[in-house]
């Protein structure tokens, strides 16, 4: 399909519309790169998301609800029919492109569609002939045109800075279907089409290599092969999957929590190897950001674990029925403090301890900030192709408010607590110097996270460790100078 015209069919188009001030977009598919166009759009500054549809109601209200769209429909002509969408964007699977494109071009809408247009060369021609007829704006997701290096090439061509064109070489490299256990709905026929990468990938570059050089593709010469000749299919594919996805491996901890076998199988993978999911702890990605870009330091971390928690207690954690994985956000850089104080002077009696999370607007912001952090870094395709809902805080819980009200009830510590013998000066509220003694009592030491002022940028059990062996040095030294009182031996 050509690209958008300023010609006679725009005009048309802006005639049979009400003039508005900001354009209404619709999306026809949310899935991998529908958030992409969404973003694209917000970024104009002209134009709004005002409505989504997918499969179904409940997914399109899910994805509506991630992406902050207040209109969800699960169907498609009821998005098309939608008089506040003026341009709909079509990012369903191949299959599909055609029809959303026929239903939006029936009803005035302007249409951008992913590539490849239609399934056949034929359908394409038809749904050309349709925008054209209808007077609407059209176009297809080309969007390697608007990179600045390719349009700086495409004006010395036309200049004639580079001289003739008599060989135009490149290759598209895309690697997320590597191995045999990655699958998606492009690979099969009747839904990604019979040209498969061709037309879904190489289609970009045969586009670029027209538009750079200004001369349109006349015949094709094509030696095709496949990669990978066999594949695990999972048995529900949206827009990707795995074949872990089909229950031959736990996909999380939480499916071989409710295993006999898989945990029989887990134990006998490390007593015999050492490998196997016994062999790590769960946790395989860690994030350091800052919730604010001024700040010297991050001071969140994100924890990733492939497992979710149903509900705890002291009997420890149960999992939830499905898979599912957990991004926990850690405050690392808290204004409040907290505070440990004697309960009875007996001196097995539980103290009582105050943590006081919430006390400073401060560290209600960045605990919200964190929130918000964690669902933008979760929307992202890598990551929400494994997505069938979030679960907690979930998708009604959005303002600052709603999320620190949230948190106040179901937040917990991360029990990496510090400060309580805090080596600062015996005035400035500190327990030992800065060679760990503590005041007023000769002999006495302290090595252990509590006597850090501040958290650190991270877990602490590195810096504890390393405070035990400073310690440890430090007291063999005085010692040796007779500088510990109390305390004897020799260094």
């Amino acid at each position: 399909m050509p690209e958008p015209r300023e010609g006679q069919a725009a005009q048309r188009a802006t005639a049979a519309r009400p003039r508005r001030e900001r354009l209404g977009m619709g999306l026809v598919g949310p899935g991998f790169v529908g958030v992409h166009h969404v973003d694209a759009v917000r970024r104009l500054g002209f134009a709004d998301v005002v409505a989504i549809a997918d499969a179904s109601a409940a997914s399109a209200a899910r994805a509506a609800a991630s992406m902050h769209v207040s209109r969800s429909y699960g169907d498609i002509d009821a998005l098309v029919a939608d008089p506040d969408v003026d341009v709909v964007h079509v990012t369903t699977p191949n299959y599909l492109h055609a029809r959303v494109t026929r239903a939006a071009i029936a009803h005035g809408k302007h249409v951008i569609s992913e590539k490849p247009l239609a399934m056949t060369s034929g359908e394409a021609r038809e749904l050309l002939e349709a925008a054209n007829a209808a007077g609407v704006v059209h176009a297809v997701a080309f969007n390697y045109r608007g990179n600045p290096m390719v349009q700086q090439m495409r004006e010395m061509v036309a200049a004639g800075q580079v001289g003739p064109v008599h060989f135009v070489h490149g290759a598209y490299l895309q690697d997320w279907l590597i191995e045999d256990t990655d699958y998606s709905w492009r690979l099969e026929p009747d839904k990604g089409g019979r040209s498969s990468a061709f037309a879904d990938i190489g289609s970009h570059w045969c586009d670029l290599a027209q538009h750079l050089v200004g001369t349109r593709i006349q015949s094709v010469l094509a030696d095709f092969t496949t990669v990978v000749k066999t594949r695990l299919k999972p048995e529900h594919v949206q827009t990707f999957g795995r074949a872990e996805d089909t229950g031959r491996e736990p996909v999380t901890i939480n499916e071989l929590a409710r295993s006999p076998l898989r945990k029989a199988i887990a134990g006998a993978q490390y007593v015999l190897a050492r490998r196997g999911p016994l062999a790590a702890n769960g946790i395989f990605a860690g994030i350091f950001t800052r919730t604010d870009e001024t700040r010297d330091r991050p001071n969140l971390q994100i924890n990733t674990n492939i497992w979710s928690v149903a509900s705890r207690d002291r009997r420890g954690m149960r999992v939830h029925d499905f898979p599912g994985f957990t991004m926990s956000p850690v405050h690392l850089d808290p204004v409040a403090t907290g505070e440990v104080r004697l309960r009875a002077p007996d001196p097995f009696a539980d103290p009582v301890i105050r943590h006081n999370f919430f006390r400073d607007e401060v560290d209600r912001m960045a605990m919200a900030d964190a929130v918000r952090i964690t669902r933008h870094i979760a929307s992202q395709p890598a990551l929400a192709r494994y997505m069938a809902e979030e679960i907690r805080p979930g998708p009604a819980v959005r303002t600052q408010a709603e999320i620190v009200d949230w948190l106040r009830g179901h937040g917990i510590a991360n029990l990496h607590p510090v400060g309580s013998c805090a080596m600062l000066p015996l005035a400035a509220g500190g327990v030992v110097d800065h060679r760990l003694r503590v005041h007023g009592i000769g002999g006495l030491y302290v090595a252990d996270a509590s006597i850090m002022p501040r958290l650190p940028a991270g877990n602490t059990n590195a810096p504890s460790i390393m405070i035990g062996e400073r310690c440890a040095a430090m007291v063999l030294e005085d010692m040796a100078q007779g500088a510990a009182p109390g305390m004897k031996g020799a260094a």
